[in-house]
């Protein structure tokens, strides 16, 4: 053990020893700028997940999938989900990280991130507004006393002081009774307001009960302070069978165009890797609606292709692009 003590006596140094032997160090390893997901169900202890650096959400390839549940760094196990619960209804989830006190990948101090649940799986929420630095902070620092970074209360100082265990005590998930005071929801409440310092709706999803099939969606927005409305960085995803995923956030199809091959015609426009198309058609800008004639076309990285039977016998035919959030 390093010290900047100097070391007396053979004496001293084994009585440090001891002492050091008494005080092990966390298994939780929470740094600054990571992803954390809180779990909790009432009546039950508390579940907290650090899934790395919010960088691989920055910086991930639009449409692509990570998988938070499974036996990897930065994953948890469906045992750990049934160490936690009961079962999986009525169990409210969330995913916070905040930058503390210096910036990390190039985000400003006091940057947030936080989830904003879908009420229709299928609707995209509206963006959190970022606040002022300071209010930031003040938000912030619930969620960096969740993570016990920088804090006497919170995951790391109560990983601290258990012995390390391979379902409620390990370097990246601790279950934590609901009542003791380094738990989620004794430092952030039951509200979903992170104590009540935000004010903009509940960041908690809720699993519905029955919870059986289906799943819950919560979108994840990034908050640099005083920058207007946040930035969309995807949707995380809690199923029925306990798996966690995440979807990044696709982009709009940088290149398009129409090919007429009478009496027919093909619509044409670039495609990202698994992300989901809607192909609509409107004949009538002003009285005319929008229909969508072709759904759920998943995209190869490449050109996608849909013929539009007949249409070309039309007077007029408007196309556009519908790209699944």
């Amino acid at each position: 053990m390093k010290s900047r003590i100097p070391l007396l006596s053979t004496l001293i140094t084994g009585a440090l020893l001891l002492g050091a032997q008494t005080l092990p160090a966390a298994p939780f390893a929470y740094n600054n700028g990571d992803v954390l997901l809180v779990f909790w169900q009432s009546g039950h202890p508390n579940l907290e997940v650090d899934i790395g650096p919010v960088s691989q959400f920055i910086n991930a390839s639009p449409g692509s999938i990570i998988t938070f549940t499974g036996a990897g760094a930065n994953q948890f196990s469906l045992t750990q989900l049934d160490a936690a619960f009961s079962s999986l209804a009525s169990v409210n989830w969330a995913a916070i990280s905040d930058v503390r006190g210096a910036s990390v990948y190039g985000l400003p101090v006091n940057t947030l991130f936080l989830t904003n649940p879908r009420s229709n799986i299928s609707t995209l929420t509206s963006p959190y507004t970022s606040l002022s630095t300071f209010q930031q902070g003040s938000i912030g620092s619930i969620i960096s006393t969740v993570a016990g970074y920088l804090s006497s209360e919170g995951a790391i100082p109560w990983s601290s002081g258990q012995p390390a265990n391979a379902i409620s005590n390990t370097a990246n998930v601790v279950i934590i009774p609901g009542g003791d005071s380094s738990s989620y929801v004794s430092i952030a409440g039951t509200a979903g307001g992170l104590a009540g310092n935000f004010n903009e709706g509940d960041i908690e999803n809720q699993t519905p009960s029955p919870f059986t099939s289906g799943a819950t969606r919560s979108d994840f927005y990034e908050l640099e302070p005083n920058t207007g409305d946040g930035v969309y960085l995807g949707y995380f995803e809690f199923d029925a069978t306990g798996t966690l995923t995440f979807r990044v956030s696709p982009t709009l199809p940088t290149s398009y165009n129409l090919q007429i091959n009478k009496p027919d015609v093909a619509v044409n426009f670039s495609s990202e890797n698994n992300v989901l198309y809607d192909v609509q058609a409107n004949s009538d800008l002003v009285n005319g609606f929008w229909s969508t004639i072709a759904s759920n076309l998943t995209g190869t990285g490449g050109t996608l292709t849909f013929t539009d039977s007949g249409a070309a016998t039309q007077t007029q035919r408007f196309y556009r692009i519908h790209v699944q959030f």
